[in-house]
């Protein structure tokens, strides 16, 4: 064989090994509307608007957690999300959420999808869409300050709720330990943001919002990452109070 062949050869065979390695490169997904909502799951998606809050005042997608792309501590924030879930992403006609969408993979994110067209091309199918956006507060507006805090976690059997006010899941999960709080006399539930309070998911070993922490004399007995329900939450706090 001559070695003008073998020369050939081996950059055909460089080439591939190459675009094999390139191809099996994370990427994020381009989908349309009837693909954004068809792959959608409540229970292992989210809906991710990076739109400005007037841009989201003249309606939304059902459901989005609110991140504005041109905040200041949008990094930090993206940093909170869950991981295992697959992030639909949007903003207004698709260039924005493409940047976040590169960015998503780089942070560690697997499955991410991106609006093509954005909200206009959503709009246009009149789907779920809201006509108006408030950023209302939760139904529990008590802060607690880290003394406060601490002595609480230090005297007495504590349901911990770390939320943020714009994840969308943690709007869902606000309700249901409003409820715990109520139901539950011999237990002190409290919430604490995580935008005011950035320390608190690292201080307890958590990496997403909602969390929720069941604590006696500080020492944490179990932790849930995620949407949980009342149910779930209620035989959880049940099993270790028999025990204490």
């Amino acid at each position: 064989m001559k070695l003008l062949d073998i020369f050939l050869i081996l950059i055909l065979l460089s080439s591939c090994f190459f675009s094999d390695e390139k191809d099996n490169k994370l990427k994020f997904v381009n989908v349309d509307v009837n693909d954004f909502l068809g792959k959608y799951s409540s229970e292992n998606s989210l809906i991710l608007d990076v739109r400005t809050v007037k841009e989201i005042s003249q309606g939304y997608i059902e459901g989005a957690t609110f991140i504005d792309f041109y905040s200041d501590d949008f990094d930090d924030k993206i940093k909170i999300l869950n991981k295992d879930l697959t992030i639909h992403v949007y903003c207004k006609s698709g260039g924005r959420s493409k940047s976040v969408a590169e960015k998503l993979i780089s942070s560690g994110f697997t499955q991410v999808l991106n609006l093509n067209g954005g909200f206009d091309s959503w709009k246009k199918e009149k789907k779920f869409i809201i006509p108006e956006y408030t950023n209302k507060e939760p139904e529990e507006s008590v802060i607690y300050n880290l003394d406060s805090l601490n002595y609480i976690i230090e005297n007495h059997t504590t349901l911990m709720y770390i939320y943020t006010k714009w994840c969308s899941p943690c709007r869902k999960m606000s309700p249901i330990v409003d409820q715990i709080k109520s139901d539950f006399n011999n237990l002190k539930v409290v919430f604490v943001d995580a935008d005011i309070y950035p320390g608190m998911l690292k201080r307890f070993q958590s990496s997403s919002v909602p969390t929720i922490l069941f604590l006696e004399d500080s020492k944490i007995l179990w932790k849930k990452n995620g949407l949980s329900s009342y149910k779930e939450l209620v035989e959880s706090i049940n099993e270790e109070l028999l025990v204490l």
